[in-house]
Parts: structure tokens; C-alpha cells; sequence
């Protein structure tokens, strides 16, 4: 992880911009847009980009498992959406 990524907010936003990166699309200008909003004492994180993507008919219930990648043409260990998911849910 970065070492200006401190925060756990900040560790979150640095492992999706981290993927946004490496995932973005060979025929675009990277994009990626993100949102803060707190309401009745929860905060929302909004973040996206225009990126390879994923089939979330086919891989919706998957797309955040452990180890599970879709873009074999990258090296990776499927770690970096479960993480984060997994630290959200322990928040």
C-alpha cells in the first residue's frame, strides 16, 4: 500500500483508484469520479470509473469474493475489492 494512504479512507480510495488504474480501458482517457456524502450518521463513498468492467449479470454475486479476478491479462492475487469490502463490513 502506498504510504500516503494512512487512513483506512484513505487506504479504500487508494486500492479503487489503484484498480481503476491498472483495469482502465487502452481506448479511453481514464475517468474516475468519486463521492463523499454522510446522512443520518452513515457515510456513503461513491466511486467510478470507465474502465475494462465486469459482467455483473454473469459475476455479480462473485465480484467481490476472495482470490476471484476477471482480467487474466493483468497480474493480480483477487485480493483488493475483497479487502476492501471486507474492511467496510468490519467498520
Amino acid at each position: 500500500m502506498h504510504s500516503k494512504c494512512s487512513s483506512v479512507y484513505q487506504q479504500y480510495i487508494c486500492n479503487l483508484i489503484s484498480n481503476s488504474i491498472k483495469y482502465r480501458r487502452d481506448d479511453l482517457p481514464l475517468r474516475i469520479i468519486t463521492a463523499f456524502t454522510r446522512f443520518e450518521g452513515y457515510s456513503k463513498i461513491s466511486f467510478i470509473d470507465n474502465g475494462k468492467g465486469v459482467d455483473t449479470e454473469k459475476y455479480g454475486e462473485k465480484l467481490v469474493s476472495l482470490y476471484k479476478r476477471f482480467h487474466l491479462d493483468k497480474e493480480g492475487k483477487g485480493l483488493g475489492l475483497y479487502i476492501v469490502k471486507t474492511q467496510v463490513e468490519m467498520l
